[in-house]
């Protein structure tokens, strides 16, 4: 900090208070001042630095130039209990001593507290140990996790197990491009040539066209949250986009088409330029949240060609404004709810994942004859076109389409049906304890916090239970 600007005279001992060094003793004009060797509180001094730290008041030339380039500056970022102490200070400093404000926005941080809501501290020994986390879950995982929770305005309440998102995240988009170059090696194509910057947003295969269309507004999502300062809605953009539509349905829907027997094929090869291309993309989006794992994965797919460059610095351009392909994304959610659906009653019914399924498809063999092999290889079934319902079938719709899926002889339906009930009438007595015990305002008043937010949990277990069963009860009633 700055000098305290007293001196003090030698002779009278009168203290001197000037803007400037004092010669001589105001009171008694003796010469020999000692100034006091204390220094200004910190934000005395901390208020001058957008452009204190240039030597405003008599730059050199370059000095000059740095405070012509650097002030005023865009973004301050900081924590909100230092509003007055140090950013109305540079505000008021800016405007008195440069005729400008030192910034145009203040981004305020939230605040790392435990689960107890207490700010961390050294006394209290509450802080997580970065180092530990890292070496636990990684880097990019605490980077992503810290990202996810930053909601504007809003505190975090750490717990380690947080990163466990991020660790998570990174296995995945590790092991679907471990898959991909693996299919590559099979099809003959070469991932560094296949990148972001030759990307064709219009595609008339409808799964290759739902995948760019989601992709666009996983992109179109980020931009805007980035601009608006929206950190947590650009981690969720990216997170959701990457892991539930490109892995778990993209790169699954495409497997069929690349498997060896196949893998030459020219729909094959297709499918896999497209996949590298929303990759490169996804890998340059998400950079600034994990750039340890995405900078690996990019140079990994370079082949060797990338060593002088990085993924941090490749363009990454905004996708066109044309609208998405409906027609695609309006078939692609057919498949995905009767991919879903099938699973639903293997779930709710015990059936084995690995148990083919026969499935009776109520409409023109057309409509969907060419989404057949993904159907049959994800969904496990073999499939049918007729309006007519099978025997022992139970009835299910996506978008416009009937189907049926057909009970294998190993369901015992009334057994099945007996058990759902039975479960269905526990957990429905389940809410009506928990009800009661909520609603009880001296359990509500007495309760610690934890044995509360239990008691809230087994509520919302209970009736996520009663909602499944309802649905079991529901497919079984109409066989």
């Amino acid at each position: 900090g700055h000098q305290i600007p007293v001196h003090t005279c030698q002779s009278c001992a009168h203290l001197n208070v000037s803007v400037d060094v004092p010669l001589k003793c105001e009171k008694c004009g003796h010469d020999k001042l000692t100034q006091d060797p204390d220094v200004l509180d910190t934000w005395a001094s901390s208020w001058l630095w957008p452009f204190g730290i240039h030597n405003w008041e008599n730059p050199t030339e370059e000095q000059k130039r740095d405070l012509e380039y650097f002030y005023p500056t865009d973004v301050i970022v900081t924590a909100p209990e230092i509003i007055f102490f140090w950013i109305a200070r540079m505000v008021m400093a800016g405007k008195h001593f440069m005729k400008k404000t030192p910034f145009h926005t203040v981004y305020f941080t939230g605040l790392l507290r435990d689960q107890q809501g207490r700010k961390m501290s050294k006394s209290l020994g509450n802080f997580p140990d970065t180092f530990e986390l890292i070496q636990k879950y990684g880097t990019d995982a605490l980077r992503f996790c810290l990202t996810q929770q930053l909601a504007t305005g809003q505190d975090i309440k750490w717990a380690d197990e947080m990163c466990e998102i991020g660790r998570n995240f990174s296995n995945k988009i590790w092991n679907a491009t471990r898959y991909l170059s693996l299919a590559c090696q099979t099809a003959g194509v070469s991932p560094k040539d296949h990148t972001f910057d030759h990307i064709k947003w219009d595609h008339s295969d409808p799964m290759l066209a739902w995948v760019l269309g989601e992709f666009k507004l996983c992109l179109n999502k980020s931009f805007v949250a980035i601009k608006d300062y929206e950190f947590s809605a650009y981690a969720k953009a990216l997170y959701e986009f990457t892991w539930m539509r490109y892995c778990d349905w993209f790169i699954e829907l495409i497997k069929p088409r690349i498997r060896d027997d196949n893998a030459t094929s020219a729909e094959a090869k297709e499918s896999l330029v497209v996949a590298l291309q929303v990759l490169d993309g996804v890998l340059r989006v998400l950079h600034p949240l994990m750039p340890y794992i995405t900078e690996e994965i990019w140079q990994r797919l370079g082949e060797g060609s990338r060593a002088a460059q990085t993924v941090g610095l490749q363009i990454l351009s905004a996708p066109p404004a044309s609208a998405s392909d409906s027609d695609s994304a309006t078939q692609m959610t057919m498949i995905q709810d009767l991919i879903g659906g099938v699973r639903g009653v293997r779930g709710n019914l015990n059936i084995h994942p690995g148990e083919s399924i026969a499935v009776t498809l109520a409409c023109e063999p057309k409509k969907l004859a060419r989404f057949q092999v993904v159907l049959e290889s994800l969904a496990k079934v073999s499939i049918q076109f007729s309006t007519v319902k099978p025997a022992r079938s139970v009835s299910l719709k996506a978008g416009d389409v009937r189907y049926f899926v057909v009970l294998p002889e190993t369901v015992d339906i009334a057994a099945e049906r007996s058990k759902a009930q039975k479960k269905l009438e526990k957990a429905q007595g389940n809410i009506k304890s928990c009800l009661a015990k909520l609603s009880n305002e001296s359990f509500v008043a007495s309760a610690p916090a934890h044995v509360l937010a239990g008691a809230k949990a087994q509520l919302v277990q209970a009736e996520e239970e009663v909602a499944l069963l309802t649905e079991t009860l529901e497919t079984l009633s109409g066989i």
